[in-house]
């Protein structure tokens, strides 16, 4: 930014002695140097002591060692009494930033009883030429003086004012996490207090923390023509729009021009340096943030509990103010240069800083959710490799600038981040795990757990295939703990693009559509949520939304007392899917778990009978063969009419209701709300358009007759 200065006074005509020296700049703070660099323009526009001093080219080695200058300088402090020690340190500090010359307090207080001695008044010097070298102290104009330092105290301390408007923004953000650990925690820490339920959290509720932004669409994607996107909650809105007005506060505050200013010399030119300057700096500073904010492994997570979703919207809005600040500071510093422009692009930061602009530029296209859904190993390659270009750009960059302590944060993060997701993966270690095509819709993949493994109910988990075309991607999947064999745990993966997809083609080929496959596991992530606080807990599933959600009702039918109510809810488009999930199914029996399933599409008949996914083994853990009911699945294969078939399963599954057609969601949650005692709980996974539905009728409910607490929680991550 210094040397970017330089050529803009330049071509102002104005002398470069009032400009930062760039070389190996460390992070300074200004405030006690101003006067130094005040005084330094001032007696520089106003005398010359070392020859060869221009706007291309200032000695500072020279002007530190010139006794003439410094005793100037000196008496120029003096003024306001601005020649205490902490400004002397601060002239100390510039001469050895600058000129690389070591002064001493006892030079500087000589040097200042030199100029009271010999100072002279240049108007009284006859023949005075300010263009010839002179040795002796000069006298300034006091009205001068104060005007260079209010100068420079707007120029410089823009510097150090931005630190603290970088600050501010942390601070926003601070306080947000703040309340979110505090409600966050109450749920668990004192959840009779947190069932409060008077008429202005019930409204706070009903409209700001539970909707979606606009009608009922939050995890289910909007369109604008071609354009895909996912709009952020009400409060993940208002929380953005937060950020967005302090952000722009910071950047706009304290951006007046000082009349007369003998620096940057006109509004315009004063206020675009300004905002240029303090928009790369804050720009600089977030950077932590942004990548705080994207990690799996992100501490904010555990303050917080919100989930990994939230900050992922989090890191998508951030990032994108962020490199609004980069453009214009990028803009801003390109209408500066002008002319000088291809001149100066032979300087390497400032190819850096192009590199690294472009990079975040591409990234934040190639992260639009309609490539990101139709390409998304395309995606997540060239996000890494575009955020290695932004960081090593912006490294050298700013290194000689005096920020590159900030991208220590950065890449200790980042490090962080990837460091405990490989120690979870030695962790669990890599074993060999089952993986079946059920119904050619469904992969069933039974993993053996490691010793350290401790299942999270409701959670998730990352998931390597070590196969040759896919062994670097690792993909979130809902488990749920195997109901038949001990220490493993069963994802249900719905195939669709990508890595599911090639799993399905290689399965299709295999001898029982099964295969042996080794993968690494990363996780467990994600909590259970707070719904066995309520007095009946509603777990609503959609199609492979029912592992994690599973996993969960299944922990709290077994710890809850007989007083709770607790129901599934699992939607299905067709009977097949029945099938895949059968044996969780079963274990439901003799619970007090009230099960009911609804199947969409009760009249589709067109089902391979003889799919291979009735023909295999269920095996404890012994590896014994295990009889379920009537159902032989050792050696079972359908034959005859698919009712019958279906027939048979409903009878061993007599504890299930199993319901034609698609639930009615509003009805559904306006009588669990009736039938409750005092409070209900709903939780949800499956198709972003259930999530939402459930979402908006638990919203219009929160107020209701009864006064009885209602809550929403949803399992259903969308990030991609």
């Amino acid at each position: 930014m210094k040397l970017l200065l330089l050529f803009t006074l330049l071509l102002l005509g104005v002398d470069a002695s009032n400009v930062p020296s760039i070389k190996n700049l460390q992070f300074i703070r200004y405030a006690d140097m101003i006067p130094s660099y005040a005084c330094n323009l001032q007696v520089n526009n106003e005398a010359t002591y070392c020859a060869g001093t221009s706007a291309f080219s200032t000695n500072y080695t020279c002007l530190c060692t010139s006794p003439g200058w410094l005793e100037s300088v000196m008496g120029c402090l003096s003024y306001d009494k601005k020649n205490t020690t902490t400004y002397l340190k601060g002239l100390i500090r510039y001469c050895k930033i600058q000129g690389q010359t070591s002064l001493t307090i006892p030079q500087l207080n000589q040097a200042y009883e030199q100029y009271t001695e010999n100072a002279k008044n240049t108007t009284l010097v006859d023949g005075f030429n300010k263009t010839e070298v002179i040795d002796y102290p000069i006298k300034l104009d006091p009205f001068g003086i104060q005007l260079y330092r209010d100068a420079y105290d707007q120029y410089l301390g823009n510097y150090d004012d931005s630190l603290y408007y970088g600050a501010a923004i942390y601070g926003y953000w601070a306080l947000v996490l703040l309340v979110g650990a505090v409600f966050g925690w109450a749920r668990f820490l004192f959840p009779s207090a947190y069932r409060s339920n008077g008429k202005l959290v019930n409204g706070f509720r009903r409209n700001i923390t539970l909707p979606a932004l606009v009608g009922k669409a939050k995890t289910s994607a909007k369109s604008f023509g071609f354009m895909e996107y996912l709009a952020p909650s009400r409060i993940e809105s208002i929380i953005l729009f937060g950020f967005l007005i302090v952000m722009i506060i910071m950047v706009s505050i304290n951006t007046d021009y000082i009349p007369g200013d003998p620096v940057l010399f006109n509004r315009a030119a004063a206020r675009l340096r300004y905002v240029v300057d303090r928009c790369g700096i804050i720009a600089t500073m977030m950077m932590p943030l942004v990548f705080l904010f994207a990690g799996r492994n992100n501490f904010l997570q555990w303050i917080t509990r919100w989930q990994y979703a939230r900050f992922v919207t989090f890191h998508r809005w951030t990032s994108r103010v962020m490199y609004c600040l980069i453009i214009i500071h990028a803009a801003g510093y390109t209408k500066e240069l002008g002319d000088f422009y291809t001149a100066e692009l032979k300087e390497s930061f400032l190819k850096a800083g192009i590199v690294a602009a472009v990079s975040g530029g591409v990234m934040l296209m190639q992260g639009f959710l309609y490539l990101r859904r139709r390409w998304y190993e395309v995606f997540l390659i060239g996000h890494i490799v575009l955020a290695i270009m932004w960081v090593a750009g912006a490294w050298i960059h700013v290194d000689k600038l005096g920020y590159v302590y900030f991208m220590y944060p950065v890449l200790a993060v980042w490090f962080f981040d990837r460091f405990v997701r490989i120690i979870r993966l030695l962790a669990f270690g890599f074993p060999l795990a089952e993986v079946q095509l059920l119904s050619d819709e469904t992969l069933k993949v039974s993993i053996p757990t490691s010793n350290y493994w401790k299942s999270s109910p409701g959670g998730h988990a990352f998931v390597h295939f070590l196969r040759p075309t896919s062994f670097w991607q690792s993909h979130p999947f809902t488990f749920t703990d195997s109901v038949v064999q001990d220490r493993h745990i069963v994802c249900f993966c719905k195939v669709k693009g990508g890595v599911t997809n090639g799993l399905y083609k290689y399965l299709s080929s295999r001898p029982g559509r099964t295969a042996q496959i080794r993968v690494g596991v990363e996780g467990p992530y994600g909590e259970a949520t707070p719904a066995k606080f309520s007095d009946t807990a509603v777990f609503i599933a959609g199609g492979n939304g029912i592992p994690g959600i599973y996993n969960e009702v299944v922990q709290l039918g077994k710890n809850v007392n007989s007083n709770k109510t607790i129901k599934l809810i699992w939607v299905i488009r067709e009977m097949k899917s029945i099938y895949w999930f059968y044996e969780e199914l079963r274990a439901l029996r003799n619970t007090n778990i009230q099960t009911t399933v609804y199947i969409t599409k009760s009249n589709a008949m067109s089902i391979e009978l003889t799919d291979r996914k009735f023909d295999h083994k269920s095996t404890d853990s012994t590896g014994e063969s295990k009889t379920l009911g009537s159902l032989d699945y050792k050696s079972y294969e359908p034959k005859g009419e698919f009712k019958d078939d279906f027939d048979d399963m409903k009878h061993e599954l007599s504890h299930i209701e199993f319901r034609d057609g698609r639930p009615d969601i509003q009805e559904i949650v306006a009588i669990e709300v009736d039938e409750c005692q005092n409070s209900v709980s709903f939780v949800t996974c499956g198709h972003p358009v259930m999530v939402d539905d459930l979402r908006y009728a638990v919203a219009k409910n929160v107020v209701n007759p009864g006064n009885k607490r209602v809550d929403f929680y949803e399992m259903l991550q969308v990030w991609a």
